[in-house]
Formats: C-alpha cells, structure tokens, sequence
C-alpha cells in the first residue's frame, strides 16, 4: 500500500513541476525559438498567415489556396502528451530507460519539426506538411505509445520469471 501512495506522491509532484516549471519554460522557448521562426517563414510566402502570440505554446499557421484553408499547428514539444506518458509510465514503474526515451522522442520530434518547418523556405510547402505530421500525429503515437510497450514488456518479463 505504501508503495502506492509513494508513486502518487510522485505523480502529483511530477504534475505540479509540469504546470509551474515546464509550462512556463515552453512559452519561453515558443517566444525565442519557435514563434519567430514560425514568423520568418510567413514572411517568405505571401499564402501563408500567423496567428499566434510568444506567450502561448502553439503557433497557427493558416494556408490558403484558392478556397481551401488549412491549418498546421506549430508547437514546442513536451506538452500534454509528455505529461500523460510520463505519468503513465511511473503509475506502471516502467524502469528508467523509458523515461530517457520519452525525451528522446520529445527532443526529436521538436528539433526535426522546426528544422522541416525552417526548411520551408528553401523546398518549399511541402515541408510544412511534413512539420503537422510530426507534431500532430508522430509525437502523440510515439509518446503515448510508450506506455503500452513499457508496460507489455514489463508483463513478458515477469512472465518468464515466473516459468
């Protein structure tokens, strides 16, 4: 029972260190790095607008072609999905090498979303596709997906401890 209320001690901790270090500091690092990226891009391509501000952690990039609109959400990573896998994986004490992983996927997703997003101006919009894609779609899958793996491996091994 103890080991119980120790990991939800952890948890809670690990949730208010999001809200009051991690949040803030990814509205620091949108400001500086992401925000102004996102508007020298814009710049370049007179189809693309920005909505977005330095305070908040998601840039909208709005792409108008004829009458279609799209919008690419442009943000910093180690948001709600890091939260959710990070928790996930210390309610089910999945050992240490997930947790490197899980920033690992954070750290990748977000260096090579800006780097394609950067690259817009050189290739062109079809690496704004590639930027959602990552951010959308990549970074959630592979970070939540980390807590299922963590969580089957750990079930096989005791598993065969057991045969």
């Amino acid at each position: 029972m103890r080991d119980y209320g120790l990991r939800f001690a952890l948890i809670i901790i690990v949730i208010t260190g999001y809200f009051f270090i991690l949040r803030p500091a990814r509205g620091v690092i949108n400001e500086r790095i992401f925000h102004p990226a996102a508007e020298t891009v814009v710049s370049q391509h007179p189809e693309l607008n920005f909505k977005g501000d330095g305070n908040s952690v998601t840039n909208h990039i709005l792409i108008s072609q004829g009458n279609q609109l799209d919008e690419i959400y442009f943000t910093v990573p180690f948001g709600l999905h890091f939260l959710l896998s990070l928790t996930g994986l210390l309610a089910i004490q999945a050992k240490s090498r997930y947790f490197y992983i899980l920033i690992l996927i954070q750290f990748a997703t977000g260096a090579l979303s800006l780097l394609f997003f950067m690259m817009t101006n050189l290739i062109g919009l079809q690496m704004i596709s590639l930027t959602d894609f990552l951010i959308r779609y990549m970074n959630p899958l592979c970070s939540l997906g980390l807590v299922p793996l963590a969580f089957t491996l750990k079930k096989q091994a005791a598993d065969e401890r057991r045969t």
